[in-house]
């Protein structure tokens, strides 16, 4: 990652980890530039990019869970900088058609891959930007997500591996219960969709909520069997099988029996 400032006819970058994506670089490199401009006194800049793809994400008002970290880090320093007075301008232009600052910056960047040793870990914006999302992660969960906390209270791999299970509904029944929201009358309820959170199975005014389904409705006693039958194979001993439908969804031996009781159940979910 590299860029060069015509004016004092210099090049500064870092490498980066081999494992980054050439979108991570450029926006990396348009932070960086941003980062350099605010250390210096010049008002007026213009900074070239050929990343299209980056210039179109920080012009796009509307953003989703798959939206780089660092678009959001440039448009946070691009206002800081703007609300001091610096008048700064994001341009596009082609890469490879003879614009001095882009090929330089270029020049260096290739220069920077052939000569330099790594960005050490807790210098790279990749896992900084990590780290960050994990601290916003764990503030989160204070206040939010409390039955998604109990089963996963950090970020790491998905639960399944692509491919591994050749049912949609498998995926889809798993990872309702994994986030507590559903088509159980608890949670129905709770979302305004139906009047009331009673169980319409066992008809005993109890909350139709998943511990109900899972552990103490009467309608499914004997599908409830089955499925501690099930869990015996995994957990051996009586004694050993969780009673809280958290404590199961942390064992992933445990989906394709919790699955099979739902789909001999409610059904859907």
């Amino acid at each position: 990652m590299a860029f060069y400032d015509l004016k004092q006819k210099t090049g500064h970058g870092i490498k980066l980890p081999s494992n980054t994506s050439i979108y991570t670089a450029e926006a990396y490199a348009l932070l960086s530039a941003l980062q350099f401009i605010e250390k210096l006194d010049t008002q007026k800049w213009l900074i070239i990019s050929d990343s299209m793809s980056v210039l179109e994400a920080l012009s796009n008002p509307c953003h989703s869970a798959k939206t780089n970290y660092l678009i959001f880090e440039i448009k946070e320093k691009y206002a800081e900088l703007i609300n001091t007075g610096k008048d700064i301008v994001l341009f596009w232009s082609p890469s490879h058609i003879g614009v001095v600052g882009n090929e330089k910056a270029d020049n260096f960047a290739k220069l920077i891959t052939t000569t330099s040793d790594f960005v050490p870990v807790e210098e790279s914006r990749y896992h900084l930007s990590r780290k960050r999302w994990l601290e916003h992660w764990q503030k989160t969960l204070q206040t939010k997500g409390t039955w998604y906390r109990e089963i996963n209270d950090s970020i790491r791999a998905p639960w399944f591996d692509k491919g591994t299970y050749n049912n949609r509904k498998f995926y889809s029944y798993l990872t309702r219960l994994r986030i507590g929201h559903g088509r159980f009358n608890e949670h129905l309820h709770r979302v305004n969709m139906i009047t009331s959170p009673s169980c319409t199975f066992c008809n005993n005014q109890a909350i139709q909520s998943l511990h109900h389904i899972f552990f103490e409705c009467s309608e499914f006693s004997l599908q409830r069997i089955i499925l501690i039958e099930d869990l015996l194979e995994i957990y051996k001993k009586p004694e050993d099988i969780p009673r809280r439908l958290q404590d199961l969804l942390k064992n992933q031996e445990c989906y394709k029996a919790l699955f099979k009781f739902i789909s001999s159940t409610i059904e859907e979910i």
